[in-house]
């Protein structure tokens, strides 16, 4: 057959006048409503410039994808990860019309543990108080005769204080009856927030926390403080964990807070049993706080209650506080509330810590010549996309990332990578498809 070349001429009937147009200005030049003629088996046609024009371009069509290859360049040596590189390699069945962008994703899924700190932007924030989990008429005082000098249980949230005297023999107690039963499945700790003291004061002496979770078990002694002994409210300075004393069931429901003097000292002081932590939340006290939110993409996981967070700006310098409880679900915390302001879409960040997610998945940064900087929760943005007809990648992994950790210390033995590619036009979308290798020592 023989070919039309671009200084060939079409003969064309544009409102009863003939004119030429060469092959070259076809698609420029002729209009849909031109008539040409066509000869066919030596009958002769009348096309339209539109069934021209749609004859030679050829239809629009969806991409389509043969397959995608993942190829590890050194298998089953060490190391697994660490400065080693993974070949990608994609074939086309066909481009699609018009030709497609590819893009090429990586993932590592298995047990990732990363040295690491919360570290995501404010979004929005609300002011809240803290959840209370005990009655305001739950106080049921236990009354032993002890020494001469009162002291104050005061429970934050709460109008209502007891007091009674507090010996160096005998220890002094409140009972709070929690408003509803709690299920604990590990951890719980009474945390003690001592704030001030009393008149008379500072006749030297000090007192000792004890703790249980029944009338029933042993006192579990706490820390000590001294009448006079000012703490920042929020900071908790005494813990005292009372998980041993967990029943079969890991239900309870009430605390027992209890306080013994030093024998010889004297004075008095505030003090305020300020909060229960079970399974790594603080869930008691009704305190003014301040709901956080870190928006859907936020990773909550290596922030947990009691840390403390804080945010640098250039207008407040820093504000900082103690999280009261953490929302993973909903990417949220509640933090103590701050004289100072937090700052939208600024920085608020926690303490530096080692987490381990077991199972977890996450997308391998890279750059445009395959070179591997970290781990993200999401898919990199901007993707890496390339108009290559078959493409081809090499994942370099590094011998260490950015915090220190070589790869393989990071992603335990049986972690698998996966390469994804998807191919797409204005036509559709081809994919994803995808190769999964699991590296071996």
């Amino acid at each position: 057959m023989a070919n039309v070349n671009d200084n060939d001429k079409f003969l064309v009937n544009r409102s009863d006048k003939t004119y030429t147009i060469q092959t070259q200005n076809i698609m420029a030049d002729l209009l849909d409503d031109d008539l040409l003629l066509v000869n066919r088996s030596d009958t002769t046609y009348k096309i339209t410039g539109a069934d021209l024009k749609t004859s030679l371009i050829p239809p629009d069509e969806v991409p389509q994808i043969q397959s995608i290859t993942l190829t590890e360049q050194s298998p089953n040596q060490s190391p697994r990860f660490t400065s080693q590189n993974f070949d990608i390699d994609v074939v086309m069945n066909s481009q699609g019309v018009p030709f497609s962008n590819k893009s090429i994703d990586a993932t590592v899924v298995g047990d990732i543990t990363t040295f690491t700190r919360f570290e995501e932007k404010l979004v929005s924030q609300t002011n809240v108080t803290t959840p209370d989990y005990v009655t305001g008429s739950s106080f049921n005082r236990t009354m032993t005769p002890g020494g001469d000098v009162p002291a104050f249980f005061r429970y934050i949230g709460h109008s209502q204080t007891t007091s009674f005297l507090v010996g160096d023999s005998i220890i002094e107690s409140v009972v709070l009856t929690l408003g509803q039963p709690i299920t604990v499945k590990e951890s719980i700790s009474i945390l003690y927030a001592p704030v001030g003291a009393m008149q008379p004061q500072n006749e030297g002496g000090s007192f000792i926390w004890y703790g249980r979770l029944s009338a029933s078990d042993p006192w579990i002694q706490g820390p000590a403080f001294s009448p006079g002994e000012t703490f920042n409210k929020s900071g908790f300075p005494g813990t005292l964990d009372l998980s041993s004393q967990l029943p079969a069931n890991k239900v309870i429901t009430e605390l027992h807070f209890g306080l013994k003097r030093y024998p010889g000292g004297s004075g008095g002081a505030y003090i305020y049993p300020g909060g229960v932590k079970i399974d790594g939340t603080i869930l008691e006290s009704t305190v003014p706080g301040v709901e956080l939110n870190f928006g859907d993409r936020a990773w909550m996981e290596p922030l947990e209650g009691g840390d403390q967070v804080y945010q640098v700006t250039p207008a407040t310098n820093e504000n900082s506080n103690w999280v009261w409880q953490v929302d993973y679900e909903n990417n949220k915390a509640i933090v103590l509330r701050s004289e100072d302001p937090w700052i939208l879409d600024a920085l608020v960040k926690g303490p530096a810590r080692i987490v381990t997610e077991l199972g977890a998945t996450r997308h391998l940064k890279f750059d445009t010549s395959g070179n591997v900087a970290g781990l993200l929760r999401y898919p990199q943005d901007p993707p890496y996309t390339t108009i290559s007809s078959d493409p081809t990648l090499t994942l370099s992994f590094p011998t260490s990332f950015a915090n220190g950790e070589t790869p393989d210390t990071t992603l335990a033995v049986g972690t698998t990578i996966t390469a994804t590619v998807t191919a797409e036009n204005s036509e559709g979308t081809a994919g994803p498809l995808q190769d999964t290798v699991t590296p071996s020592n």
